[in-house]
């Protein structure tokens, strides 16, 4: 990894910031709290996140957002990260950042962020987001102070930490794992054992079931054998039966045939019993129905001759109704006339003479019209009168009518059903002669048919005799079936087990390899490993050592818990008895020695190099020295932040960091 550019917008003490981080030695040059270590504090920030850090120690105070932005090169492409704090709700939180790359640029929650960070830079780590990168924190960047309180941690906790650094973890997961693999081995191996360990006594019991399947098939061949004897007896039974078999067929024909007869005679008495009650009904009805004699009809003129002669004298009443009213009219209208001397029409005047006696002829005619009138509507009573008695005597003449043709039609049918209660009564008879006739013979057939019976009920016993040798065939093959269905059951699961209890066998020789060979195998090369990197790590920290304390008499060494020793004379020292440069030279030899270890086993890749305060308490000619060292490790990339002037003279560019009332600035 190779860090390009940051920008930083309200982090800390700055407000807006933007370093570009060429290749070589960079040193950042400031005033203690003029803000340089916010610098490495937010390139780990925009990498990783917040680890253990606190929110809040990060934003600058009284701003609601902040964040920082990193360009950063890896793997041969060039990668920009994102991430932002912002308050919410009364808190400072991580929202959701951004990842740009070749693929695109992507949003992730800060978690993910951390994640895909990991896969990029090959940080073979957890990516838990609560927790500090341990490649970045001990091969790239560990403040100085920091580097001191790990030398102080006790052995066992380092060497845990530097496991992980190293890139060992894997060989703990890998015998953690074979551990558990081999305590599921010998749980499954036992629960195997346990399975097949009845495997023996299924095959007994298959053994035995199939000796007794086959005394079954011995028991049933000779079953088989009765069976054909008893169907060969049946057989010669059956054909002297088949001898008399026309004498029971004429035998049940015959009894049919009586059944039938019976049937039919029995039906002609009732037929005839039924009739002679009709016929006995019919002479009732026919004697009910002696129509009586009407006598002459009241006219000669039948009803429509009657209506036409009555609607004439209706005619005629009114036009001498309509007569009377026209000469009533004229009869006033000339009396009139005749009292007043004018015409009422034209006014003329008019001789009352001549219309008197034009009034007396019309009075006369209206005297005779009204004496017609009488005489016609006694006419018309005396017709409608007439009229109404031929009704009635059309309708008695009808209903006689009818009667009598009742009576005719009981007649005939009175003669139709007593011949045929003749007929019946034959026939019924015949059917009683012919029933009496076919008893007779009846008689005759059951006589001969008698020798039947004691032979049927030979044949009964044999037929009995047969099926219950077929049942026990059929219940002797379905047990035989059963026997051996159930034999090879067991001799099946017998099988199984012998299957099971061979892969047991096969997991008892996995559960040696695993705990003789491979699980102290993995141990041992993780020793062996570890021995190499502390071997080439107490060189590393001697060489380092050696190079900023000139002093003959005073060796450095490590030990193989990675414990720094510093002895004189051939006493170990206890490291807080050293002077404060000698404490920093021990811190920095042992930050120098492991960020090369780290960065060799646990990277590998091109990473830069950052040291935060790391020449406290150096004398000029050791700050000469760390220029020796860092140009003889050739890293690509190395970062400085110190409040040292003297160390401008080892860096290929310099910024200055300033605090300028509450906010800080960085300029070249």
């Amino acid at each position: 990894m190779i860090v390009r550019r940051l920008r930083m917008e309200n982090v800390r003490s700055y407000r807006q910031a933007e370093v570009e981080f060429p290749m070589g030695k960079t040193l950042f040059e400031g005033d203690i709290g003029s803000g340089k270590s916010t610098i490495l504090m937010a390139i780990e920030f925009a990498l990783f996140g917040l680890g253990s850090a606190r929110a809040s120690s990060l934003l600058r105070i009284g701003e609601s957002r902040g964040s920082v932005d990193l360009d950063f090169e890896s793997g041969g492409s060039e990668y920009s990260v994102r991430r932002v704090l912002a308050k919410k709700g009364g808190s400072i939180q991580q929202v959701e950042g951004k990842l740009k790359g070749p693929g695109g640029e992507e949003d992730y929650p800060p978690s993910e962020l951390k994640e895909r960070i990991l896969a990029i830079l090959n940080f073979r780590e957890p990516t838990d987001p609560r927790s500090r990168s341990l490649i970045f924190q001990y091969a790239i960047y560990s403040p100085q102070e920091e580097m001191k309180l790990i030398l102080a941690l006790p052995a066992r906790d380092r060497v845990q930490i530097l496991r992980r650094a190293f890139g060992l973890e894997e060989y703990k997961v890998a015998m953690e794992n074979a551990a558990e693999l081999l305590r599921r081995v010998r749980e499954k191996k036992s629960l195997l054992e346990f399975a097949s360990k009845d495997a023996s006594s299924l095959k007994r019991e298959a053994e035995a079931l199939e000796e007794k399947a086959r005394k079954g098939d011995e028991e049933l061949r000779g079953l088989e054998g009765n069976e054909r004897a008893q169907e060969e007896s049946l057989r010669s039974l059956m054909g002297e039966k088949e001898g008399l078999h026309e004498l029971e067929v004429q035998l049940a024909s015959a009894l049919r045939d009586r059944k039938h007869l019976r049937e039919e005679a029995d039906g002609k008495k009732r037929e005839a019993e039924e009739t002679a009650m009709e016929l006995d009904r019919l002479a009732k009805k026919k004697q009910s129905l002696a129509p009586a004699s009407l006598g002459p009809p009241p006219t000669e003129m039948g009803v429509p001759e009657l209506r036409a002669a009555v609607s004439s004298l209706r005619i005629g009443i009114e036009k001498h109704r309509a007569s009377e009213v026209e000469i009533g009219v004229k009869v006033r209208q000339f009396g009139s006339i005749s009292q007043n001397g004018r015409c009422p029409v034209c006014e003329r005047p008019a001789e009352a003479r001549e219309f008197d006696a034009k009034a007396r002829s019309l009075s006369q005619q209206l005297a005779e019209n009204s004496i017609h009138l009488q005489e016609l509507k006694g006419d018309l009573d005396e017709l409608e009168g007439t009229l109404e008695k031929r009704r009635e005597y059309d309708a008695a003449l009808a209903k006689v009518n009818e009667e009598r043709e009742r009576a005719r039609e009981y007649e005939e049918e009175w003669e139709r059903k007593n011949g045929l209660l003749a007929k019946t009564r034959d026939a019924a008879a015949k059917s009683e002669k012919d029933l009496a006739d076919l008893e007779v013979r009846i008689r005759v057939l059951e006589s001969e048919a008698a020798a039947l019976e004691p032979l049927n009920r030979k044949i009964e016993a044999a037929q009995k005799e047969l099926d219950a040798t077929r049942g026990r065939i059929v219940a002797l093959g379905g047990d035989a079936r059963r026997w051996r269905e159930d034999a090879k059951r067991r001799s099946d699961s017998a099988a199984h087990k012998d299957g099971l209890a061979a892969k047991a066998s096969a997991l008892g020789e996995r559960e040696i390899w695993l705990a003789e060979y491979y699980i102290p195998t993995v141990e041992s090369i993780e020793k062996h490993v570890m021995v190499s990197i502390n071997q080439e790590f107490a060189l590393s920290f001697q060489k380092w050592f050696g190079m900023l304390v000139e002093d003959g008499e005073k060796e450095a060494a490590v030990d193989d818990e990675f414990t720094p020793t510093v002895s004189q004379e051939g006493y170990d020292q206890d490291l807080e008895s050293l002077s404060g440069g000698e404490r920093t030279s021990v811190a920095l030899a042992y930050r120098l020695a492991l960020s090369q270890m780290v960065r060799r086993f646990a990277e590998g890749a091109t990473t830069p190099l950052i040291l935060d305060e790391p020449t406290d308490g150096f004398s000029k000619e050791q700050l000469g020295r760390v220029r020796e060292i860092l140009d003889e490790m050739a890293n690509p990339q190395v970062i400085i932040v110190s409040h040292e002037r003297e160390l401008d003279s080892m860096a290929d560019q310099i910024y200055r960091v300033a605090k300028v009332g509450n906010e800080s600035k960085i300029s070249r």
